[in-house]
């Protein structure tokens, strides 16, 4: 099924709505939560909207082991008025060693 939100402060002057599909992934030992669809955030006072893909849950250590859980993947977020852009990357830990990857991100930013 899919998912559908929408939230809204017009005090601070912001909307955020869209919409999900989860579907869901088995590793053996692990398990991924990949979320299709797309979130658009408005500024209102600006007149902008910021569409955004969103990353994936990634748990590990369900069956032995420590269970964790982290979100990997690309995220996009673009807005069409100003042209601005940016790429984000959830870095997964790898499985051995690692450690100074735990809840890593990198990007791109476009202006």
């Amino acid at each position: 099924p899919i998912s559908a939100f929408y939230t809204t402060n017009r005090q601070e002057g912001f909307t955020i709505s869209g919409t999900i599909l989860a579907k869901s992934k088995f590793y053996g030992n692990s398990t991924s939560a990949i979320l299709e669809g797309s979130a658009t955030l408005s500024l209102l006072p600006r007149g902008e909207n910021y569409v955004m893909t969103m990353p994936y849950a990634h748990c590990k250590g369900i069956l032995m082991g420590t269970m964790t859980m982290e979100l990997g993947g690309k995220v996009a977020i673009e807005c069409e008025k100003t042209g601005y852009s940016v790429e984000l990357e959830f870095k997964l830990r790898p499985f051995l060693g690692g450690g100074e990857l735990t809840n890593a991100v990198s990007g791109k930013l476009k202006l």
